[in-house]
């Protein structure tokens, strides 16, 4: 498969683009398994449901495989909340330090990775569209793990994030 020299549009019409994203930390979740069962549909459902009851600064994480060699086949693999960081987390961030990491069972490991912000989550029938089309237009592997990270930023605003490895540090 060619990789598409394109711009994405997504349902608002802005053009996707990206950023590089170095991680000194590994971003912590704990796996839901019961969520991470269900088909994409009611996972994402469901992720951004709970993000959004959820206080400011707690996260989903939904990891996908993919493979766009011979097929476009994207499954979803697991699904991991983590909650709103406490006040050790934010005197860490504010003095420079290294982050305590909570009890966890999986994580986005440090390393270096594409993104790309959007200002409020796709829609269910544009995301594996826009995850392809952001995989064909990066410079990754045509078959690998994605990420689709979703972000209470406020309590009125959630955000979502496609994040592609380019490069991950094993400890």
């Amino acid at each position: 498969m060619e990789r598409n020299t394109n711009t994405c549009y997504i349902t608002y019409m802005k053009p996707l683009t990206s950023l590089t994203l170095n991680l000194s930390q590994p971003l912590p979740f704990t796996e839901d398994k019961k969520v991470s069962s269900k088909p994409f549909e009611e996972a994402y459902e469901t992720s951004i449901h709970q993000v959004d009851k959820g206080k400011s600064g707690c996260e989903a994480v939904l990891v996908f495989q993919y493979n766009l060699v011979d097929t476009a086949d994207i499954t979803l693999s697991k699904v991991g909340f983590a909650q709103a960081p406490g006040e050790e987390v934010r005197i860490a961030v504010a003095e420079g330090k290294e982050i305590p990491l909570p009890p966890h069972d999986m994580e986005i490991k440090s390393g270096t990775y594409k993104l790309s912000q959007l200002p409020f989550p796709p829609a269910q029938d544009d995301f594996f569209g826009l995850l392809m089309t952001f995989i064909c237009d990066s410079n990754v592997p045509m078959k690998g793990t994605a990420y689709l990270r979703l972000l209470k930023e406020t309590d009125f605003a959630l955000l979502a994030q496609i994040i592609l490895p380019l490069s991950e540090i094993t400890h």
